[in-house]
């Protein structure tokens, strides 16, 4: 797995490509190498559905509140982020302040602006893979033929099919995400709903066939 870690020094923001998995595998290997340079408090640590404007003014906050003398460093991990945000973080992540450093990580990282991407040194992974034809096919449907794809998959109870059809439908809303802000936090409340124990798969793929 390759991080920002791997380094001599601390590039001032890094972009990963990565999921929720890997995120946590960044933490540890931190805690495990590099935590000692900073102090707990000079560590912070936000994960996000969408990250939005007010979520971008926030972490500006955050980061001037620092003393020149000390060392901080922003965990990020989002889903998707507007472009509202994007916009808003620009100057911070081109010009922080001093001894400050970003480690910015979401599963797609095509959707993201140019501008966005090139104030970043980029770390990209195998984690991304293309379903969006799936999705596109799957929103073509009719409310029938979606009810019938979803019933096949309950039935075999196929697991792997449910996170692909997850994970399709997620980077294909993504790229529209303002218009799709709505349909995005359905599928993150079905996708958790998908997770919990002793869940319903019919009852959720459902829901999913009939509301996006």
């Amino acid at each position: 797995m390759k991080t920002p870690f791997e380094d001599k020094e601390l590039f001032h923001a890094y972009l990963c490509e990565g999921d929720e998995r890997y995120f946590k595998e960044l933490l540890n290997e931190f805690n495990n190498q590099n935590k000692n340079q900073f102090s707990d408090s000079d560590i912070i640590i936000r994960e996000f559905e969408l990250f939005g404007i007010d979520d971008s003014r926030d972490i500006t906050r955050l980061a001037n509140l620092k003393t020149l003398q000390k060392q901080q460093l922003f965990f990020l991990r989002f889903d998707s982020i507007t472009n509202q945000a994007q916009d808003a973080l620009l100057k911070l992540l081109e010009e922080p302040p001093i001894n400050t450093h970003f480690i910015l990580v979401t599963k797609y990282i095509s959707y993201l602006r140019g501008t966005f991407l090139s104030r970043c040194r980029i770390i990209y992974s195998n984690f991304a893979r293309d379903y969006t034809s799936d999705a596109e096919k799957f929103m073509q449907m009719s409310f029938q033929d979606r009810i019938k794809y979803v019933d096949k998959i309950v039935k075999n109870k196929n697991y792997t099919k449910i996170e692909q059809l997850f994970e399709s439908l997620e980077v294909f809303l993504s790229k529209s995400v303002i218009e799709n802000k709505d349909k995005l936090h359905i599928l993150y409340e079905l996708k958790k709903a998908f997770k919990s124990p002793g869940a319903s798969l019919k009852r959720i793929l459902h829901t999913l066939a009939t509301i996006l």
